[in-house]
């Protein structure tokens, strides 16, 4: 029993936690890798491979450009292997596989045989597109989820009971009504409504309030009292 416990938690973890590590490890990987894939297609370097992972190939194509893109057995990291990136360049210029010399149109494809400035540019495109991804993504997730805001137990500037004869009975309050905002102050919390209503006593005040879907706006005089009933909502007398 132990044993089957202990084997279901260690793939619990294995779902909860090492899937979305692989995920996003993968999607890293390709980012970082496609940097250096497109820049040094637009340097004219010829790319033979895009791998995301290593090992034994699992799926895999051929583009129109000769770039094998491949899918490897062991999803921990990636690479692009750009033709003529691991030649040695002796006075000959051999190739390794072939040990013959390379020709002009294999020179000009071949990543060894770049300027300096553009095998600097193929090298430090995945570190640089990486930070602009990673700017980007920030950026989004803060435009669809927001800044969290503080959590507050302060009660809410809700009405409670109206009793007949005050200012909210007589301007139609209604239990539930909720001030969000008096003259031009905005109002959060029932402490912020206490504070206006008790530097103005019986002077007509703008009061903007939620009713349902509904925000309304009454001119209220409240009277020389307000507090907060045993709910922690407001009553205005």
């Amino acid at each position: 029993m132990d044993l089957s416990i202990t084997l279901y938690d260690n793939l619990s973890f294995l779902w909860e936690i090492g899937l979305p590590f692989l995920v996003a490890l993968t999607i890293l990987v390709f980012v970082h890798e496609f940097g250096h894939y497109i820049v040094a297609r637009w340097c004219g370097v010829r790319v033979e491979v895009f791998s995301i992972g290593f090992g034994k190939e699992l799926k895999g194509w051929t583009d129109k450009n000769g770039t094998r893109w491949k899918i490897a057995a062991i999803p921990l990291g990636g690479y692009v292997k750009m033709f003529g990136e691991v030649e040695l360049l002796d006075e000959t210029s051999k190739r390794e596989d072939t040990g013959r010399s390379m020709t002009p149109q294999e020179k000009e494809v071949s990543f060894m045989y770049k300027s300096l400035p553009q095998r600097t540019a193929i090298v430090l495109a995945g570190p640089l597109i990486n930070f602009i991804f990673a700017v980007f993504a920030f950026s989004f997730l803060f435009s669809i989820i927001g800044k969290p805001s503080p959590v507050s137990d302060a009660p809410l500037a809700i009405v409670g009971n109206v009793s007949a004869g005050t200012a909210a009975s007589d301007n139609d309050l209604q239990r539930g009504d909720q001030i969000v905002q008096i003259d031009n102050t905005k109002i959060s919390f029932f402490s912020d409504l206490q504070k206006i209503v008790r530097i103005n006593p019986n002077v007509p005040l703008t009061f903007k309030f939620v009713r349902g879907q509904l925000l309304l706006t009454k001119i209220i005089t409240p009277g020389s009292r307000e507090f907060t009933n045993a709910e922690g909502q407001s009553e205005m007398r």
